[in-house]
């Protein structure tokens, strides 16, 4: 198996990890907002750090952008990128749609990448060229070619006055009569699309953090996934969105977010 010792590092992150969510998982937990309005819990800071440490321990040559806290290693082009929890408004307000995402990345495309949700203890993993699996199921995107009654997760974040119009998204999906759903956690939907449960989903933010595991899973699974403007892109730096899908609708879902897109 390619990058055994790095699935092996992620994948014992992620269950890690899933272990402090499922303990922080309470109503009332402390909480706070950083610079971009965004909510950030005790939980989110202490996965965060784990991350970091265990990544300098076993690759102290490798970079990790992570959501919270990040450690560049310059003229490196091996990187791990991470949120911590993926869904942190959900995980605060006790709904249990957030998960943990980790992606191992070489010069900007992901070669592995795992989505843990630790509530149902779904492990989705993927290594470059070896399929996709939710645990150790081997997972495929739907067959579904049209928008017409496709389920298609839409995800309405801080930043959304960067790239496209919310709502003129929603609209559109709307009159395509696809039904929409918003689980607050751009990985869970992802997960979703690539185990064949959602066909599409869209997500206009400029942040690698919760998506960069998604490219590698759901493309593996059958799917594709590029930016808002149907094109490939880098997932170690700022990205231009993301639509995600089985492949089949992608088309008419990329078609849709450049016709809303803020000139």
């Amino acid at each position: 198996m390619p990058y055994a010792k790095e699935r092996r590092l992620a994948i014992d992150l992620a269950k890690k990890s899933g272990k402090i969510i499922q303990r922080g998982f309470k109503l009332g937990m402390k909480s706070w907002y950083k610079e971009d309005k965004t909510v950030v819990t005790k939980a989110d800071i202490k996965i965060n750090n784990m991350v970091l440490r265990s990544i300098k321990k076993a690759f102290p040559g490798h970079s990790v952008i992570s959501e919270e806290k990040s450690n560049i290693v310059e003229n490196n082009e091996k990187t791990w990128v991470c949120d911590p929890i993926d869904g942190t408004l959900m995980f605060l307000r006790g709904v249990p749609s957030c998960v943990f995402s980790l992606a191992y990345l070489e010069e900007g495309k992901p070669k592995l990448g795992v989505v843990f949700d630790p509530f149902m203890n779904r492990m989705f993993h993927a290594v470059i060229a070896k399929g996709a699996f939710l645990n150790r199921k081997r997972i495929n995107v739907s067959t579904k070619t049209d928008l017409k009654y496709s389920v298609v997760g839409l995800s309405c974040w801080k930043e959304r006055g960067a790239f496209a119009d919310i709502s003129d998204i929603y609209r559109k999906l709307l009159q395509n009569t696809a039904d929409l759903f918003d689980l607050g956690s751009t990985a869970y939907q992802g997960m979703l699309v690539a185990s064949g449960h959602f066909e599409g989903s869209i997500h206009p933010a400029t942040s690698p953090y919760d998506s960069a595991a998604l490219k590698i899973i759901v493309e593996e699974s059958g799917g594709k996934m590029t930016n808002l403007f149907g094109e490939d892109q880098r997932y170690d730096q700022k990205i231009k969105g993301c639509v995600i899908s089985n492949g089949l609708v992608h088309k008419e879902l990329v078609e849709i977010a450049r016709s809303s897109l803020y000139s």
